[in-house]
């Protein structure tokens, strides 16, 4: 009874926001009803088809285009400006939501793709965003591994085991990546952090 519900419910909400008799097909994917009669529908005029492979309203497309009948222009404004204000406070705090959620929890990296999806945005946005702050995902990413690898090299990770937490194919791409930050492979890092001092 809730699928039903729930379509009579949005049919009804169409036209009043409309003011239009709304006309459509509903499909279930119940099996019909024993000693269910058409002339029951409570639904717009069209057919009410049951067994069907989805639950949905068919409707024409145009009705997407009427008009509100209670829409309020001043209302439209205000929430308009309003949504502006919410994009430019989320563009200020995009770059550290960014890099808090590079890693997953078990420390894997997150794709530039599975990060958007977690923040909400599509991927495309999320590159935008972060090109108009003059930055990038794959930087913010290459900051952030490098912090982590710095971290990691004071533990008895490996370089396979740091390759790894890191997100890397394997060590000798990380080696490569760690030689371009600091110069040094990270093997003679941990022995000149490691080294005795004079």
């Amino acid at each position: 009874m809730i699928i039903p519900s729930l379509f009579l419910g949005l049919w009804r909400t169409g036209q009043t926001f409309t003011g239009k008799e709304l006309r459509g097909d509903v499909e279930f994917s119940a099996l019909e009803p024993d000693g269910y009669q058409p002339e029951q529908a409570s639904f717009a005029p069209g057919s009410v088809r049951f067994g069907q492979p989805h639950d949905r309203v068919l409707f024409d497309r145009a009705y997407l285009d009427l008009p509100l009948i209670s829409a309020d222009p001043g209302a439209a404004r205000a929430m308009r400006e309003q949504c502006e204000r919410a994009l430019i406070e989320l563009s200020n705090t995009l770059v550290p939501r960014v890099q808090r959620a590079l890693f997953q929890p078990d420390g894997s990296v997150r794709s530039a793709r599975v990060l958007a999806r977690q923040l909400g945005v599509s991927e495309r946005t999320l590159k935008r965003r972060l090109a108009a702050q003059n930055t990038s995902y794959t930087e913010l990413l290459d900051i952030a591994r490098r912090a982590r690898a710095l971290e990691l090299l004071g533990s008895d990770a490996s370089v396979e085991e740091m390759s790894a937490r890191l997100g890397y194919s394997d060590a000798a791409n990380f080696t490569r990546a760690f030689r371009r930050w600091t110069g040094q492979s990270p093997r003679a890092a941990r022995r000149s952090a490691r080294a005795p001092r004079s």
